[in-house]
């Protein structure tokens, strides 16, 4: 399925919902200040929300700000409490061992929670295009780039249950960051590629289940 507005999408699964949100602090191009910010969203909309970032810098400023938070390490953690919803968005492809991160969040989900993780698309077509011209500049802080394959096979070992796979190109990747101008004048017939064939798409959400 193809996401042409992931904000409006992830509201009906946080909607009135006790979530935990890993990585919540973003990054220099999506933080606080930015309207693609995902945690200003859950915020809004869920009834109880913690966010957990390994920045200790953007956790001790966003607390101080009035923000639910704590710093911890997203492959080693123990809250002591269950929740509705766990979000990892572009978080797992910055973990070194994203298999510990997934059964920290198993043991902190209820009995039918949700975990929902976005990442990097490794077949989008941008990636293709930036290969095959010698201009893919991969993030520093990832070690690794998933397909949909590779990442339901690694859900499924964990003892997860897929219950869902979808497609999207978030706004800020064109218009933050390297070659913006660029993708700002790709951005139609891009849009158009990936309705028509959603796994070309820049990322991937999946949503699964314990």
């Amino acid at each position: 399925m193809y996401l042409s507005n992931l904000q409006e999408y992830l509201e009906n699964f946080v909607q009135d919902k006790e979530v935990l949100d890993v990585g919540f602090a973003g990054d220099k191009d999506v933080s606080m200040d930015s309207p693609y910010w995902v945690h200003k969203l859950i915020r809004e909309n869920a009834k109880y929300v913690l966010g957990m970032d390994y920045d200790r810098n953007a956790v001790q400023k966003l607390k101080a700000l009035g923000y639910n938070c704590i710093y911890g390490n997203a492959q080693n953690f123990n809250l002591n409490r269950k929740f509705d919803v766990i979000f990892a968005g572009e978080l797992i492809e910055h973990l070194e061992n994203p298999g510990l991160f997934l059964e920290c969040a198993k043991r902190h989900l209820k009995k039918g929670g949700l975990l929902i993780i976005t990442t990097p698309n490794q077949f989008s077509f941008v990636r293709f295009i930036g290969n095959f011209f010698g201009i893919l500049n991969e993030n520093k802080e990832h070690v690794s780039v998933h397909n949909e394959k590779t990442l339901l096979h690694l859900l499924e070992r964990k003892g997860f249950l897929v219950n869902d796979v979808s497609y999207f190109t978030n706004e800020s990747f064109y218009n933050i960051g390297r070659l913006s101008i660029m993708r700002k004048l790709m951005k139609i017939p891009i849009q158009i590629l990936e309705r028509l064939r959603p796994k070309l798409s820049h990322q991937l959400l999946v949503i699964a289940s314990v």
